[in-house]
């Protein structure tokens, strides 16, 4: 029978702590007490600290506005449950200055000695929530230009009834009352033009 030969795998040639250094999603260990102990490069970006002025403090004092965060990290820990928070508002940096959007997966670990550690994997959601904000903005927008539209069209209709209205009906009175359907006319032709102006304007906007 032939001898079979294994290639070791190209990641062994790796360490798994260079493995997880390299990568762009922010890795946090935490103890049982959520206390840090470590962060590779792209978390300590992403909480804009350092892994030895992170590493013993809890992590809700690095991530400040997290209190919903901290109820699901502890019942991770308790429960064995991963758990995922998307979209969660935090404010990092020195004093609290720099407002994130990240989403949080907590995976518990058991390690020997009957040791709890929980496993964050922290998102930069941040520039996704900005995008998903100005498409609906943009389709505000969009839906506030039909409705100007058919606003207009609604408008300049009763609009020009009333004014060939007001022609015809000055036809039959006399020179003295024409005064006033002559100012049913003027004011027909004022709003028309502002109905037009408001729609051109909107169109020269969007040819841009």
């Amino acid at each position: 029978m032939a001898v079979e030969h294994f290639l070791p795998s190209a990641i062994a040639h790796f360490e798994p702590a260079d493995l997880i250094g390299a990568l762009t999603t922010g890795i946090v260990m935490l103890d049982s007490d959520l206390c840090v102990v470590y962060a590779n490069v792209a978390a300590q970006d992403l909480l804009a600290v350092s892994v030895n002025q992170a590493r013993g403090k809890p992590f809700l004092s690095l991530v400040l506005e997290a209190d919903s965060l901290g109820v699901l990290m502890r019942r991770a820990v308790e429960t064995g449950e991963t758990l995922s928070e998307r979209e969660l508002s935090v404010q990092t940096g020195p004093l609290g200055r720099e407002h994130r959007v990240v989403d949080v997966t907590m995976t518990p670990l058991d390690s020997e000695f009957d040791r709890k550690y929980l496993l964050l994997e922290i998102a930069d959601a941040t520039q996704r929530q900005r995008i998903t904000r100005e498409n609906e903005l943009i389709s505000r927008l969009d839906s506030s230009r039909q409705m100007v539209r058919q606003l207009a069209h609604e408008i300049k209709n009763p609009l020009g009834g009333l004014r060939g209205a007001a022609q015809l009906l000055e036809r039959e009175l006399h020179e003295h009352l024409r005064e006033y359907t002559g100012i049913i006319i003027s004011e027909a032709d004022r709003l028309t033009a502002l109905v037009d102006s408001m729609i051109g304007r909107r169109a020269r906007r969007r040819r841009r």
